[in-house]
This record gives C-alpha cells, structure tokens and sequence, in this order.
C-alpha cells in the first residue's frame, strides 16, 4: 500500500498536529458538496484534453497502475497542477525503514554466504556464534546483522528466530539490482541464494 501513497506537503504550525481539535475541517469542503458537479465534470475534460493535445509529456510509469500513471498524472500536469508522481515516497528522498533493512540485507548476504544457498538458521549461526553476545572486535557484519535485527523486530545484539527472517525474505522482490532467490529443500527449509537482478 505504500507504493500508493503520497506523501503529504502540508506543514501544520503546532508541534504536535495530530493533538490538535478534531472539529477542524478544511474550508473548501462546503464549496465542494456545493459545486460538486464542476470538479466531476471538469475532470475528464482534463484527460480530454490532454489526449487531443498529443500526451505531449510522459513521466514514469507506476508498476501495477501503468494505465494510471501514463495518463493522469502527466493531464493535470499539462492543465497546470502539479507533480503528482513527485509525492511518493522514494521519489521525494525518503525510504521505508524496513526497505532499507532488506536493501541491506541483500547487499551483505553475498559475502556472508560467499555467493551460495543458505538457509536463514545456518546465516543466523553464523552471524551470531555463541561467544557473539559477550562482544567481541568488529567483523564487518554489523551492517548486516542490524538490518536482519531491524527487519525481523529482534532484541539488538542478539539472534532472531530464523523462522521471522524467512518472512521478509520469502516475500521479497527485486530490491535495486538485486533479488532474493528462495530455494526449497525436500527438508521444508529454504535456501536464499540473493544475485543480480535478471533483466
């Protein structure tokens, strides 16, 4: 759902808007119930005119809403309205914590895994042998182990359950130039072999 979501411009001048009187309604909402028919009518005119004109100025498109982006979006655009595409969240420079989790987990499983399957029990060993939790000198895992920690809500510095990193791992698409690969065994265990993206 977040990919279909913007994100919103309107700064309030209290600290804390979400306390604020919850009689509050925006002004215009009496002019909209009034003039509803304009806006309904002025919409398609705006696509109207748009396709007449040429489409003259194609964005990005929005996977799984292809139809959408290529046509709205760029409409009220060319009437005048703004970016509509700018709002989402990665466009505006702002990302998930929990995609940024999975983006690091993908760019540090290769060298944990020295680029071959692993299920999540054995990287989980791995990354935390027993001595783990009483410290120990930095082995260029941090990154790593944080993410895994970030993305499966686990105590820090101490192992998840590897069932809970399996979650995230089994739904993952391809995340920049890399994917997740999940790989089940006769065992009902699965391996994750993380590469460049196909294509």
């Amino acid at each position: 759902m977040s990919r279909r979501a913007l994100v919103s411009r309107v700064e309030s001048s209290l600290e804390n808007p979400e306390d604020r009187n919850t009689d509050f309604r925006h002004p215009d909402l009496a002019w909209v119930t009034e003039h509803r028919a304009r806006p309904v009518r002025a919409a398609p005119t705006i696509l109207r005119g748009f396709v007449v004109a040429g489409r003259s100025s194609q964005g990005p498109r929005l996977g799984e809403l292809e139809a959408w982006s290529a046509l709205v979006p760029a409409a009220l655009a060319w009437a005048g309205g703004a970016d509509v595409m700018a709002c989402r969240p990665e466009v505006s420079g702002t990302i998930e914590p929990e995609k940024a989790a999975l983006l690091a987990v993908l760019a540090d499983w290769p060298r944990l895994t020295a680029g071959q399957p692993m299920t999540a029990k054995r990287a989980i060993d791995a990354l935390y042998p027993p001595d783990r939790t009483r410290g120990g000198p930095p082995d260029g895992f941090e990154d790593l182990r944080g993410a895994i920690e970030e993305i499966t809500n686990a105590k820090p510095g101490f192992p998840p359950s590897p069932k809970s990193l399996e979650i995230p791992a089994q739904s993952a698409r391809a995340r920049g130039e890399r994917t997740a690969d999940r790989r089940s065994q006769r065992s009902h265990r699965n391996r994750y072999l993380v590469g460049r993206e196909r294509g």
